[in-house]
């Protein structure tokens, strides 16, 4: 509808809808051609738009849905398993085939290992299993939120022992051989090591000469038994060294000795302790004042005392370094009281002339290495040295222990027994 016909309505159509009044002068006759106008228009290109079903309007854009399922899931695998049954055939069984002989075998292997591409292997890196950090890291902006994530996705390492970080020595973990042992060593190197080993030997045959010595008294020789007899005859003797006038002569210097010796010196007069006390105190004042005039002088000595004292201090600290790196090195180098048992280190394997064999083939290696780990732990202070303990034992016979009671003792001869 136009502007000019909302314009130029009559005042009918101001009028209730349901009067007669508006039926008859408040229609638009202009509404109603146009209106009429329209409906020509579309019945000449597709019709009516109110009349057309709504398949001709609109357009389904979906998929069809599926038909309607005859059988549960359970239903169409028993189905299906049934018909797979009877369309299946029964496989025939053959007699086992004989084994293949070893050229067939060796023929398929180089077949096999021609035909199986090679693999081009990765550059791994080589790392120390004991430095690297196993433990995982998040690159995040809170640290608090690492941590929590870390928990609870599990990766979070437990918490290690000191020990595993802490070092407790400096020294290898595989102490390498004497350059003598090898196989075909230099001839100063050989003796060294010959002469080390025939040292230590030297000293086990002193420890074993000395502990049979010390079993024996010095000077012990066999006495027989006629000749303990004759000593208990013989009764008491003099030494042929004593002597009597020796005797004489020591107690006369004993008694010289005791004899008290009084000095004859005269005591000093009123006068000559005056003068005495008067250069003493001369003697002091004069101390006094060379004492004022030396400090009065050793305020110029400033720089060279500065220089001595500054040396002094220099010298001071470097003992003090040094004393730190020695016990440092001493702490970490040497054999620590772990344990009460004492350390021994391992005895050199070695071979003598007769006990070489003619061939390096026939060679066996010597020693253990399981006492050659434990050493090295057990000198490395990671490992303690247990102590041989007396274990005591009970005697095979017990003695037998009375005990008197005191209800016993009241029992004397002459006392009844009364029943109760």
């Amino acid at each position: 509808m136009s502007e000019t016909a909302q314009a130029k309505r009559p005042a009918a159509s101001k009028a209730v809808k349901r009067s007669k009044k508006y039926w008859r002068k408040g229609t638009n006759v202009q509404e109603f051609e146009e209106f009429l106008q329209d409906n020509a228009t579309q019945k000449k290109h597709v019709g009516v738009v109110n009349e057309l079903p709504d398949a001709d309007l609109f357009v389904v854009d979906r998929v069809p849905m599926d038909p309607p399922q005859k059988f549960t899931r359970r239903q169409q695998a028993s189905l299906d398993k049934i018909s797979q049954s009877l369309n299946t055939i029964e496989t025939p069984t053959f007699p086992e085939p004989k084994a293949p002989s070893r050229k067939s075998l060796r023929k398929k292997k180089v077949e096999i290992s021609s035909a199986i591409p090679v693999k081009k292997s990765k550059n791994v890196k080589d790392f120390d299993v004991w430095e690297k950090d196993f433990n995982p890291k998040l690159t995040l902006e809170h640290k608090e939120a690492e941590l929590h994530y870390l928990k609870y996705t599990k990766k979070t390492l437990p918490n290690a022992t000191v020990s595993v970080t802490k070092k407790t020595s400096l020294l290898r973990a595989v102490t390498l051989p004497d350059a003598g042992a090898s196989y075909n060593p230099t001839a100063e190197d050989y003796a060294n090591y010959v002469g080390a080993i025939a040292k230590e030997e030297s000293k086990l045959i002193q420890s074993e000469e000395h502990v049979e010595r010390s079993l024996h008294p010095p000077g012990q020789v066999m006495v027989t038994s006629k000749e303990q007899e004759l000593e208990m005859c013989q009764g008491l003797f003099l030494h042929p060294d004593y002597n009597s006038e020796d005797e004489k002569e020591t107690v006369e210097l004993k008694e010289s000795e005791d004899k008290v010796i009084v000095s004859e010196t005269k005591a000093k007069t009123k006068k000559q302790r005056k003068t005495a006390e008067r250069v003493k105190k001369e003697e002091r004042h004069r101390l006094r004042e060379k004492a004022k005039v030396q400090a009065e002088h050793d305020v110029f000595k400033a720089k060279k005392y500065m220089k001595e004292i500054s040396k002094k201090e220099t010298e001071i600290a470097k003992k003090s370094f040094e004393k730190k790196r020695d016990k440092f090195m001493k702490k970490y180098t040497e054999r620590q009281m772990v344990g009460r048992g004492k350390f021994e280190e391992e005895d050199t394997p070695f071979l003598l002339q007769e006990e070489l064999p003619q061939s390096l083939r026939q060679l066996k290696p010597q020693g253990s290495v399981l006492t050659d780990r434990v050493k090295s732990l057990q000198r490395r202070n990671m490992l303690p040295i247990g102590e041989k303990r007396n274990v005591r034992k009970l005697k095979a016979k017990l003695k037998v222990k009375r005990v008197e009671g005191r209800e016993a003792k009241e029992i004397v001869r002459g006392t009844k027994l009364v029943h109760t």
